[in-house]
């Protein structure tokens, strides 16, 4: 290839990263207009706050599936058959 068609090809390249979106200056910039989101739908803070939830359901979860294997859970209230 020629040093002017090399150029051509690598300026088309930039030129379309530019415009698509791929090229970013930083979380700061004013051409990123989401620079305040972690992703395109939340905030840090819902972001953390989803995370957080999910954490929590899943200690909850492993807790009484815990207290289901060693036989701590309170017996059922539904029958009165055991108890006679």
């Amino acid at each position: 290839m020629s040093r002017s068609r090399n150029f051509a090809v690598a300026l088309t390249a930039f030129i379309g990263l530019a415009f698509s979106g791929c090229y970013s200056q930083g979380a700061n910039s004013a051409l990123n207009p989401h620079r305040n989101l972690e992703s395109l739908s939340q905030t840090p803070k819902e972001h953390r706050q989803s995370v957080w939830s999910i954490s929590e359901h899943d200690r909850r979860a492993l807790a009484n599936d815990l207290d289901l294997f060693f036989m701590t859970d309170r017996p059922t209230r539904l029958t009165t058959l055991h108890t006679r």
